[in-house]
């Protein structure tokens, strides 16, 4: 929610040297200017634990319906 709130996508956490192959990924790295420009409009959590207990929290700036 602070990434929304603030417009700024954190960096990847560790990443030091991208694969040069990039795998279609678009990494963030310290200090880049995040989407190109583009706003941020929403924003994914997902928090795995043992035993099958997952969850997931979509958050969604507002007045953005993502249409």
């Amino acid at each position: 929610m602070l990434a929304l709130s603030r417009g700024v996508v954190p960096p990847t956490l560790n990443l030091e040297t991208p694969d040069p192959a990039g795998l279609g990924f678009e990494h963030v790295r310290f200090g880049s200017a995040p989407l190109g420009g583009r706003p941020l409009r929403a924003a994914l959590c997902n928090s795995f634990g043992f035993g099958g207990m997952n969850a997931s929290a979509l958050f969604v700036a507002p007045g953005d319906d993502l249409a």
